[in-house]
Parts: C-alpha cells; sequence; structure tokens
C-alpha cells in the first residue's frame, strides 16, 4: 500500500476541488467569454520530474493528474527559479524573477511577502476580464494586504 504525504493529499484535494468545480458550473457564458481559454496552473510542491503516470510513473497511481494532462498542454522542459516553494511561487505569481523584488528565500516567521508594487497574475487576469481563484498553500503573504483575495483572486480555499 502506498501512504501519501500531506503534500500530495493537498494536492489530490486542489485538484479535485479544480475539476468539480468546474464541472458544477451551469453559468451561460457570453460568446466574448466562450472565446477566452480556461487557464489552469497546478503547482504542486517537492514533486519530481516522473512523479506522475502521464510521465512515466509506475509506482504512484495519477489518474486524475493523467487525464487533465491528456486533455491540455504540459511543458516537459521547464525550470523553476528557486530551489524552495516560496520563491518559485513568487516568481510564477509575477512572472519575474523573485530576486529583483526581494523574495529569494522561504517566509520566515516574521512574515515575508511579496511587494505590493508586484503586479500579480491574478490581478492582470481580472483585468483581461478572468475570473481567478487559488486552492491550497498560497506561502505569499499572510499579513492583511497581502493575502490571496487581496492579491487578484476571486475565490481562495486554502492556507496562507
Amino acid at each position: 500500500m502506498i501512504k501519501f504525504n500531506n503534500s500530495y493529499r493537498l494536492a489530490a484535494v486542489s485538484i479535485a476541488i479544480l475539476t468539480g468545480g468546474a464541472a458544477c458550473s451551469v453559468n451561460r457564458v457570453s460568446s466574448e467569454e466562450a472565446a477566452k481559454p480556461n487557464i489552469v496552473v497546478v503547482l504542486i510542491d517537492d514533486a519530481g520530474y516522473a512523479d506522475f503516470g502521464f510521465m512515466g510513473c509506475q509506482d504512484l497511481k495519477t489518474p486524475n493528474i493523467d487525464r487533465l494532462a491528456s486533455r491540455g498542454v504540459v511543458f516537459t522542459d521547464a525550470h523553476v527559479s528557486a530551489t524552495v516553494c516560496g520563491p518559485s511561487r513568487a516568481g510564477i505569481m509575477t512572472g519575474r524573477y523573485q530576486q529583483r523584488f526581494g523574495f529569494e528565500c522561504n517566509p520566515s516567521a516574521d512574515s515575508c511577502h511579496v511587494s505590493l508594487n508586484e503586479l500579480s497574475i491574478a490581478s492582470a487576469l481580472k483585468k483581461a476580464g478572468y475570473k481567478t481563484g487559488a486552492f491550497g498553500k498560497w506561502h505569499l503573504g499572510d499579513q492583511p494586504g497581502y493575502r490571496p483575495n487581496e492579491r487578484g483572486f476571486d475565490c481562495y480555499w486554502g492556507f496562507l
């Protein structure tokens, strides 16, 4: 029997919420909204290149992730800009090297955050008319003003 650590459980719950929420949506969309592609970014900490079925893993079964991969775009040669999760997340959320705005290490107890001068991908997508959501670990600032719903996300469920 395979035992899953908390990272894998969180990933599974996050993906279930994403796919379940999308499947349950019954809102009518305008033709303009229908022309926009759906964008789903799945960021999973501490997962290796071949830790999923669609990448060749034989010992971990990931049928739902495999199904998402078969129906979407899979980037097979992407690299993060940091070796730890917080700075990598900051880089992805802003589209900038995190060293350029002082987010080089994981947040500590004294509360590190992404500067309010940095535009988040969620804020940029909202300006383009998208609805945005984030699920799971935030790790980009836990103080008021720096939380997901204050950084462009319409919906957030997870832990800071």
